[in-house]
C-alpha cells in the first residue's frame, strides 16, 4: 500500500511540474482590442438599446472584481435598419448605451444592425424576432414544506414544428420593510429542468420543471415565471456563456458564441410572456 501511495505522489509531482513548464514555455499573443456589441430586441419594448464596448487585452491589469473597466465606446455611429428604413441611435451617457425610441419591434420581422466606430471599424449583425407566441405555462402542483416554503411544479409544451428555442426563469419579490419600494427581487432556480432548451429531438414534447425551495414573506407575493421563445443567436450565446467555467483552472477552453461580423457579442431577439403564480 505504501508503495502505491508513493507512486501516486510521484505521478502527481511529475504532472504538476510538467504543467508548470507548459505554462511558462507558451508564448501567447495578447491580441488586439475588438468592439463588443450586446443588444436584445423584443416586441413591445419602448426603447431599443445597444451596448458598445471594447474588449480587454489578454495582459490587461483590469480585474473583474474591481468593477466596470470604463471601456464603453461613446463616439460610434449606430443604425438599425428595418424594411429599408434606417433608425439612428444616439448615445445616452447616463446608462452608457445607444438608444432609440422611434423603432417599433414587431414579431416575425428582421432587423439589421450597422456600427461604424471613429477609428474605422465596421460591424454588422442581423436577427429576426420569432413570429410565434411562446407556449403557455401549465402549473401542475404547488408543494408546501414544514418551514413554510413552496415548490412549484410546472411544464410547457413545445410548439409544433422544429427549430424552437426557449428560456425559462422566475423571480420572487420579497419585501423587507412596509414601504412599497423596499423589496428585493430573488431569482427562482430550478431543481428540475434547464433554463435554456431547444426542441431538437423533442419536437412537440413537454418540458417539465420543478423550482427550488421558495422562501415566503408573511404576506406572500406571487412568483413571476417568464417564458421566452428566442432566436438561435440568443440561445447559442447564452448556452456558451453558461458553459464557461471561469472558476475551474483545469476546465477546457469554452469559446463564447458571437453573431457580430467584424467584432464580438450578440444581437438577438425573443418574444416572451409572463404568468404570476399565487402561493397562498
Amino acid at each position: 500500500m505504501k508503495s502505491i501511495v508513493k507512486v501516486f505522489l510521484i505521478i502527481n509531482i511529475l504532472v504538476l511540474s510538467a504543467c508548470e513548464r507548459m505554462i511558462t514555455d507558451v508564448d501567447i499573443d495578447p491580441g488586439r482590442k475588438k468592439l463588443v456589441v450586446h443588444s436584445y430586441l423584443y416586441p413591445g419594448m419602448d426603447t431599443v438599446k445597444v451596448m458598445l464596448t471594447s474588449s480587454l487585452l489578454l495582459y490587461s491589469s483590469t480585474e473583474l472584481c474591481q468593477g466596470p473597466s470604463n471601456n464603453e465606446v461613446d463616439d460610434a455611429q449606430i443604425v438599425i435598419r428595418n424594411k429599408n428604413i434606417e433608425y439612428p441611435l444616439t448615445y445616452n451617457d447616463s446608462i452608457k448605451q445607444y438608444i432609440s425610441t422611434e423603432l417599433e419591434i414587431k414579431k416575425g420581422e428582421t432587423y439589421n444592425l450597422y456600427v461604424k466606430a471613429s477609428e474605422g471599424e465596421e460591424l454588422f449583425a442581423s436577427c429576426t424576432v420569432p413570429g410565434e407566441n411562446p407556449p403557455d405555462i401549465e402549473i401542475l402542483s404547488i408543494q408546501s414544506d414544514t418551514y413554510g416554503g413552496k415548490i412549484i411544479n410546472f411544464r410547457f409544451r413545445d410548439l409544433n414544428g422544429q427549430g424552437h428555442y426557449y428560456r425559462i426563469c422566475g423571480v420572487y419579490k420579497y419585501f423587507y420593510a412596509p414601504e412599497p419600494e423596499s423589496f428585493h427581487l430573488y431569482s427562482i432556480y430550478m431543481d428540475k429542468g434547464e433554463e435554456f432548451v431547444t426542441d431538437i429531438n423533442k419536437d412537440g414534447e413537454y418540458f417539465i420543471y420543478k423550482t427550488n425551495w421558495i422562501y415566503l414573506d408573511e404576506e406572500p407575493n406571487p412568483v413571476t415565471l417568464f417564458l421566452a421563445l428566442t432566436d438561435i443567436h440568443y440561445y447559442n450565446y447564452h448556452r456558451s456563456v453558461f458553459n464557461f467555467d471561469g472558476e475551474n483552472p483545469f476546465s477546457e477552453p469554452s469559446p463564447v458564441y458571437s453573431n457580430i461580423e467584424g467584432g464580438l457579442g450578440v444581437f438577438a431577439a425573443f418574444n416572451g410572456s409572463t404568468i404570476e403564480v399565487d402561493l397562498e
